[in-house]
């Protein structure tokens, strides 16, 4: 039963499995690099402004965490567009995986600010 869902929804399935191991690849990057310290981290860069957001050090996981509630309102959303709209439903899961990738990109910039 599962290998005949998971044959028949295989793009769903690698598509939400990517996201998931981008946005875990996150936390754990940024756990390994990030450690707890008293003075403020940079945590947002502009071109125009430089360092404009400085804050705890701890506040570096939200953007991870931004990263897996995007996931889960995503992928409910795509689980009920799954019987309703396949084209729809694969945007979806599709956007969700580039979300990932863009804060993966400004994880690994934030750190290199910070080091």
């Amino acid at each position: 039963m599962i290998f005949q869902l998971l044959r028949r929804y295989y793009k769903t399935f690698l598509l939400l499995l990517f996201t998931v191991l981008f946005n875990a690849g996150l936390w754990g990057f940024l756990a390994y690099n990030i450690h707890p310290q008293p003075e403020p981290l940079f945590l947002h860069y502009n071109i125009f402004f430089g360092v404009d957001f400085i804050g705890a050090w701890y506040r570096i996981f939200f953007l991870p965490g931004f990263g897996l509630g995007v996931l889960l309102m995503n992928a409910i959303l795509a689980f009920f567009l799954l019987k309703r709209d396949l084209v729809l439903h694969y945007l979806v899961l599709s956007t969700t995986l580039v979300i990932q990738i863009i804060l993966i990109v400004a994880g690994i910039l934030i750190v290199l600010i910070n080091s």
